[in-house]
């Protein structure tokens, strides 16, 4: 919702006369491609444009075409557009964002621990208010909005500064975050319950597909 109110309402200031029925669909399909905000707005000029993509390397060769220039506009504007839904429609966003029930489940233990950090391509405030309208509180300095940077070198960072002899566990549901890890400390787990098939775990070795199950008996094992 907050890429077409971005897309079509700041970028395009009209929207579509016609809308296809089958647009969400074609939306959820392309979802799993996404690594940054301006992502999404590039999903709904490509659905404009009815461009047809197929993989990861589709969607970035797309992204090229758009230009560095193009991407920061809407970059800018769907954040703009997310904090708009947030400020006017706050039920509503927050409906838009909720918490799976396994995850529910742990957070408020895990968002407690001073081990535990989230980064995510959602800014700061944006994780907070999702925790909050759940019920969890969470230090803001332990919520790292990542876009920018790789998250493996951030969790390296940080075990580089704070905890040199441990270990770390990175969970995410896009396989781009995960794949290319060089660092022993860092154990590298796909979530099967996003938008991500367990086929996209294939081929990169050091990652690990992990199921609800498998979430619920790895926060059990460890010790907080």
């Amino acid at each position: 919702m907050s890429s077409w109110y971005g897309y079509y309402h700041l970028y395009k200031q009209q929207e579509p006369v016609v809308v296809s029925l089958q647009l969400k669909e074609r939306f959820l399909r392309l979802r799993p491609f996404i690594r940054s905000g301006e992502d999404y707005m590039v999903i709904e000029e490509l659905l404009a444009a009815d461009i047809r993509i197929n993989n990861q390397l589709d969607f970035d060769r797309q992204l090229e075409t758009v230009g560095e220039q193009k991407l920061e506009l809407f970059k800018t504007l769907f954040y703009k557009a997310r904090t708009h839904y947030l400020k006017e429609q706050p039920d509503y966003w927050l409906s838009l964002n909720p918490i799976y029930d396994h995850l529910k489940s742990k957070l408020s233990a895990l968002c407690a621990s001073p081990h535990f950090y989230i980064l995510s391509t959602k800014k700061t405030d944006f994780i907070l208010a999702i925790l909050k309208n759940n019920g969890i509180t969470m230090d803001r300095e332990r919520i790292i909005y990542s876009a920018a940077q790789h998250k493996l070198s951030l969790i390296g960072a940080i075990l580089d500064k704070k905890y040199a002899a441990s270990r770390a566990f990175l969970l995410d549901d896009q396989i781009e975050h995960l794949s290319g890890n060089r660092d022993p400390r860092i154990q590298t787990f796909l979530c099967l319950w996003g938008y991500i098939k367990e086929e996209s775990s294939m081929g990169s070795k050091d990652v690990k597909p992990l199921t609800t199950e498998g979430f619920t008996r790895m926060i059990n094992d460890l010790a907080w």
